[in-house]
């Protein structure tokens, strides 16, 4: 599951949790999951990393088997991609 900051809130954690709380998680795209513009309709950082690793230069295309180690550090993700050997900082959050 994807966890955005109103997730976590909801869950009892304070805007001073998410300064210092890392993220991690790991998913696999199926049909059943939701289109990626969808899920990321708001995150255009994260849809131009997402179409970096679309060999088709299309994020609505479904990625497979990508593993993703989010990470929150002064209010900015991180994303880190094993698969690749990269990291990228993405948006600010709102």
């Amino acid at each position: 599951m994807l966890y955005f900051k109103f997730d976590l809130i909801e869950q009892g954690y304070t805007d001073e949790d998410l300064e210092i709380i890392d993220l991690h998680f790991s998913f696999t795209v199926t049909e059943d999951d939701y289109d990626l513009i969808t899920l990321f309709k708001n995150e255009p950082e994260i849809l131009a990393y997402l179409d970096l690793l679309n060999k088709e230069g299309d994020p609505k295309e479904l990625i497979q088997d990508h593993e993703f180690v989010i990470q929150l550090n002064h209010g900015k993700w991180a994303i880190y991609d094993e698969e690749l050997d990269r990291k990228d900082t993405l948006a600010q959050m709102d």
